[in-house]
């Protein structure tokens, strides 16, 4: 039994590795299915159409000759529909698995799940580079996602994650801990996208795989030998038994088995504006791309990844706004969560009317709060939930947020192809009117919880005490609590 000691190591680089690789190999995915099909998209011009007329939109452009023309439309359909394929075929076993896993990991420890969810990453680019180097069929890559989501999909990766922060914090220190990793996540995935498409011109589809591929295997190192465990040996239990126990386990989080009455009632509501807020940014945020590339403002390649860009600072500076919050000690996660709100809100309204490139990039400008809401709300529901159930509780917040990605992109897709001959900007004001429903209903529920400042910094809530425990299990609880404190203030020591 070796030890290790470790004074400051944290879960951050393999949230970091796993959702850059993830946004990555996406990129490289996306690009190859529109490689494959291209040709099918090639097309003779139509007889008595305008040259001019034919190249003067946004939509359409020509290949190497002039005889066969692109048409982008086409292109954009066909491939939409099967990078919708891959999601669904990582996503659909995800969200069960991920579920499973995450009450597995309460049972029986972090590292265990974190390792299943890398070597599940490490098959899906394993295939990857099957595929693209020996030039098969688009439908090989299914297989690939198919196996990362029976190991979690990234739902997991991030669940566990969060959980394993949720273990070595105090509530005090949790909300400004869960939010540096949720910007790391963010920014892993917007800098995956933003230099994935001058390497993939530069050097080919291959180079990045590889790179993929070397960063899970370091994540799997990193997980093994220098990741210390935070559920305590002695306190592990073995994994439920039975699909029934796994239901009763997940329904318990909405009753009054793990957090008293009141608690229960606004772990709900957080849950389901969670998702609201989930549907409408990730939704909106599909669209803004396709609204960014058509008439009337046209971005070409490079605007694109400019425009990504500038949208994955919008992570860093949330991080900041919320780490010059720790300074307003009236500021309270209501106000928090409103004011975030109301800039996710001001970015819809703006890109709504955006109609120039300058427009359009003062769209993150005015959305500069807009990722605080989501990060705000995982804090604040990981403080209300025991944390004999941080894994379980994170994992379903995953599952609600990629639901509510796949919501959004299917809803405000076809939202946006059924008002654009109307009005090319009705769905972002329809998004920020649903935010705006959203924001109402968060301040009801905080004038009829009597207007009590539950500061996200400062606040405390015991929610052990209002569960129904044995004395062995209250002892566990202290033990757990000095080990996590111990290892905060010391470092950590895992033996394995």
């Amino acid at each position: 039994m070796r030890c290790y000691y470790m004074k400051r190591v944290t879960v951050e680089p393999v949230a970091f590795l796993a959702l850059f690789s993830l946004s990555l190999l996406n990129q490289v995915s996306q690009q190859y299915v529109f490689e494959k099909l291209k040709p099918k998209a090639e097309t003779r011009p139509p007889k008595r159409t305008n040259l001019t007329d034919l190249l003067s939109t946004c939509n359409t452009s020509t290949t190497s000759t002039t005889l066969y023309f692109l048409d982008e439309n086409v292109l954009r359909s066909e491939a939409g529909q099967w990078l919708l394929y891959l999601k669904l075929a990582a996503i659909i076993p995800g969200v069960f698995t991920s579920l499973i896993l995450g009450i597995w990991s309460d049972k029986t420890g972090r590292k265990i799940v974190l390792l299943v969810a890398s070597c599940g990453g490490l098959i899906q680019v394993s295939l990857h580079l099957l595929v693209i180097n020996l030039d098969l069929s688009i439908h090989v890559l299914l297989s690939g996602n198919i196996a990362y989501g029976i190991s979690g999909y990234a739902v997991v990766i991030i669940a566990i994650c969060m959980a394993y922060t949720a273990d070595i914090t105090s509530k005090q220190e949790r909300t400004i801990q869960i939010v540096i990793l949720s910007t790391l996540i963010g920014f892993g995935k917007g800098l995956a996208e933003f230099v994935s498409g001058y390497w993939e011109e530069a050097h080919g589809l291959v180079p990045p795989l590889w790179l993929v591929f070397g960063f899970n295997v370091i994540n799997i190192i990193y997980i093994i030998f220098f990741l210390p465990e935070t559920i305590i040996r002695e306190y592990r239990s073995r994994p439920l038994g039975n699909c029934k126990l796994y239901v009763i386990n997940i329904c318990r989080l909405f009753s009054n088995g793990i957090c008293r009455t009141t608690w229960c009632r606004l772990v709900t509501i957080y849950l389901v504006s969670f998702f609201v807020i989930a549907v409408v940014q990730l939704g909106c945020h599909e669209a803004m791309l396709t609204y960014s590339i058509n008439w009337p403002v046209c971005f070409g390649k490079e605007y694109v990844r400019y425009f990504s860009g500038a949208m994955t600072c919008i992570f860093v500076t949330s991080l900041v706004a919320v780490k010059l919050f720790q300074f307003v000690p009236w500021l309270s996660h209501h106000w928090i969560l409103e004011i975030g709100l109301l800039s996710a809100i001001g970015a819809l309204v703006l890109t709504a009317f955006a109609k120039t490139t300058a427009l359009m990039f003062i769209v993150p400008v005015a959305g500069i709060l807009a990722q605080v809401p989501l990060a705000v709300l995982r804090a604040c529901l990981s403080k209300i939930v025991d944390f004999h159930h941080q894994g379980l509780l994170f994992a379903v917040i995953g599952c609600i947020e990629i639901i509510g990605w796949l919501t959004g992109y299917l809803v405000f897709g076809s939202l946006y192809h059924a008002t654009k001959h109307i009005m090319r900007g009705m769905t972002f004001l329809i998004g920020a009117g649903v935010l705006a429903i959203s924001t109402i209903l968060l301040g009801v529920t905080q004038f009829y919880q009597g207007y009590r400042s539950y500061n996200v910094f400062v606040e405390s809530i015991t929610t052990r005490d209002d569960v129904s425990t044995s004395d062995s299990e209250d002892s566990e609880t202290v033990a757990i609590l000095g080990e996590n404190q111990a290892r905060r203030n010391h470092g950590y020591q895992s033996c394995g």
